[in-house]
């Protein structure tokens, strides 16, 4: 009976290891995207701060 319980518990302790490493995976992910789409933001921002330079020296 005690082998039984035994794999009982290392089946337990793996599901909640399972849990915590996908909702960590799930928190990077989340990370991963917010930093994407700054990231895009930022390239955008530049390339329209660029063009604003270049009508501005066609201006002059």
């Amino acid at each position: 009976m005690n082998k039984y319980k035994s794999i009982v518990e290392d089946i337990e302790k793996n599901a909640i290891d399972y849990g915590k490493n996908n909702h960590e995976i799930t928190l990077l992910t989340q990370k991963y995207f917010q930093v994407s789409d700054l990231y895009k933001m930022l390239i955008e921002k530049k390339k329209a701060k660029k063009h604003t330079i270049l009508i501005n020296m066609c201006f002059y």
